[in-house]
């Protein structure tokens, strides 16, 4: 689900982790491993210190996220929470990868050429 920690915008992802009152309220962990207790789906728990109004729900479910379904922005108009993440902090993901994969590459065939010589070397010494 998405919720308003501590009834401020934005909504962040959160997980119930408790039912109470019959349904009426909630315990939620968010991403960063904060724990709310006691949440109320519409407005409520934090008086009129609220930001939010109390038409707004403090807690909805969300389609979309990296934990669901995929996505077609085609259809729904929608992008998932990673994919809006990436491009605001200007991430490619395709472009990282290779980058990530060449120099993994380099690193190997530096430790291969390093085990040679030290193979070399325990050889001449063991002579």
């Amino acid at each position: 689900i998405e919720a308003l920690r501590k009834n401020k915008k934005p909504y962040l992802i959160a997980q119930i982790v408790k039912i109470s009152n019959g349904g009426k309220s909630f315990d939620l962990k968010y991403e960063d491993g904060y724990i709310e207790r006691n949440v109320r789906p519409w407005g409520g728990g934090h008086g009129n210190k609220s930001l939010v109004s109390g038409n707004v729900p403090r807690m909805r479910v969300t389609r979309t996220g990296s934990r669901t379904h995929k996505v077609h922005k085609s259809v729904s108009g929608k992008e998932t929470y990673d994919s809006k993440r990436d491009s605001y902090h200007g991430v490619e993901i395709d472009g990282h990868m290779r980058k990530m994969e060449r120099k993994h590459r380099e690193r190997e065939a530096l430790r291969k050429e390093n085990r040679a010589i030290e193979r070399e070397r325990m050889k001449k010494e063991a002579d």
